[in-house]
């Protein structure tokens, strides 16, 4: 199996199937690689470590410095190459750690070991390209020499990748393995082929804006090349990480040595086991891995919304009828009022007779509703308010709101007149709330500020059975607003 599928929890010995629980191969991850063009932000932020800038830096400056103050040019000749040949082989170091999972830049160690013999075949892998592009200009002619340079040019990265694992010219520039390479790869070659292209072009522009008269320009230059060297070695590695089933090896992704001990967090496994039961169909299992899931993480965005998805997707209306609440509840705590509404009018319209038995969660909801350009929806959760939650401490401000979206209403400015006078005799009652006891739990109860809420009921059997449940009836002020209909 894949990463994405495997059952690799601390709690079982060895890699397993979430589905029969027997021990399996793993295939790394071939399928479930990230494509690298959906990732160019992190192959950007690859180099931003220390011991790569610090590999650029010098690298830049000395090689600067020789460039600028040519002495002894034997001596600076061998230096310069030394330098550039300890850069090339930290790119090589990258690609190959890449390949291999590891997304993490490696460390200095290692990069100034036998860099020199690494430049040197490097040079002799040019002088060989272009000694065949001069004999088929002098043998076969101009128009055959511009298309083997054509075909040079597009199969560089490739050469590059197959010289990162063998280090020898020879296999690297052997056409069957750039073929094999290539074609294991196919369009998305051409896609990293384009994006060195731009990142050339980017280096071009910065020199034509800057020019390289001054030792800052040269040493600018060359930090911009150098860290695009390291962006485009990481791409080229991850390619082969992303394709390793075609190219015949496996791997998987890992950010350094400890996490990849670790395996997948109790959430990821959550989600790898949703997800692999829903492929083979097991809707029942599917409902009580996303159950116990949001109980044991209330706060977890992700279970909620895939939980809603999938509910609203397989037409599973009744659990989603029941189960409606708690979701909207949590896109509030999570702050996703971008798809509350939304998501609110799908269980309104896919769920008969939907109710919302919170006041706090309608009060929420018709804010978002109005925010949202829906003065209609906010009326209709707002209305009946005062009858169905009397004690509610924010009846002030629902009546309020309610007010504002009969004003954005057409022909609803006499009602919004109305409920904006109701909800300032709300205001003038708003209950204060005091602590009580009941049954030994503390608990906050309405009293009414009014000598009304004295006298709640006919007999007193009323307002005994209240008061000794810790409760206090609150009456609503007189004239209370008759419910608005919409046809």
């Amino acid at each position: 199996m894949c990463d994405s599928c495997v059952n690799d929890s601390a709690t079982r010995k060895g890699i397993r199937c979430f589905v029969c629980d027997k021990e399996v191969v793993s295939l790394g991850s071939s399928y479930s690689a990230t494509p690298f063009w959906r990732r160019l932000k992190e192959s950007f932020h690859y180099p931003l470590n220390k011991d790569t800038m610090i590999l650029i830096g010098c690298v830049s400056l000395l090689t600067t410095i020789i460039s600028v103050i040519p002495v002894l040019i034997f001596y600076s000749a061998v230096l310069y190459l030394a330098l550039i040949g300890a850069l090339v082989k930290y790119c090589f170091s990258c690609l190959e750690r890449t390949s291999n999972g590891d997304m993490e830049a490696p460390d200095l160690q290692g990069a100034f070991e036998g860099n020199l013999i690494i430049i040197l075949k490097l040079i002799a892998m040019i002088i060989v390209g272009i000694s065949m592009v001069s004999s088929s200009w002098y043998f076969l002619g101009p128009g055959f020499a511009a298309f083997l340079t054509f075909l040079i040019i597009i199969s560089v990265p490739a050469i590059l990748i197959n010289f990162a694992f063998t280090e020898s010219p020879i296999e690297s520039l052997n056409p069957l393995e750039i073929i094999r390479l290539i074609s294991a790869i196919g369009l998305p070659y051409g896609l990293m082929i384009a994006f060195i292209m731009i990142m050339m072009g980017s280096v071009a522009v910065i020199h034509e804006l800057i020019g390289s008269l001054s030792f800052i320009a040269v040493a600018l230059q060359s930090v911009v090349s150098y860290y695009y060297a390291v962006v485009v070695f990481h791409i080229m590695g991850y390619m082969l990480f992303q394709y390793q089933g075609k190219l015949g090896y496996a791997a998987r992704e890992f950010r350094g040595v400890q996490d990849h001990k670790q395996g997948k967090t109790v959430q990821e496994l959550y989600h790898a086991n949703i997800d692999i039961e829903l492929k083979e169909g097991n809707y029942d299992e599917v409902i009580e891995l996303f159950q116990d899931a949001i109980s044991r993480f209330p706060s977890d965005i992700s279970f909620h919304l895939n939980y809603f998805e999938f509910l609203y997707r397989a037409d599973l209306y009744d659990l989603l009828k029941d189960y409606g609440g708690t979701y909207l509840k949590a896109l509030i705590k999570a702050g996703r009022n971008d798809i509350l509404v939304r998501d609110y009018k799908k269980i309104k319209n896919c769920c008969l007779n939907f109710q919302i038995g919170e006041a706090e969660l309608k009060y929420q909801l018709a804010v978002a509703c109005k925010q949202k350009g829906d003065p209609k929806e906010a009326v209709a959760l707002l209305n009946g308010m005062m009858s169905a939650f009397p004690n509610y401490v924010k009846l002030y401000e629902a009546y309020h709101l309610m007010a504002e979206a009969l004003d954005d209403m057409p022909n609803m400015q006499e009602r919004a007149k109305k409920c904006r006078e109701f909800s300032i005799k709300l205001k003038k009652h708003r209950p204060a709330f005091q602590r009580v006891d009941v049954k030994g739990k503390s608990t906050f109860a309405a009293k009414d500020l009014s000598e009304k809420a004295e006298s709640v009921d006919k007999s007193g059997n009323e307002k005994s059975q209240n008061e000794e449940q810790g409760l206090v009836t609150t009456p609503g002020p007189e004239n209370d607003l008759p419910p608005i209909e919409f046809k």
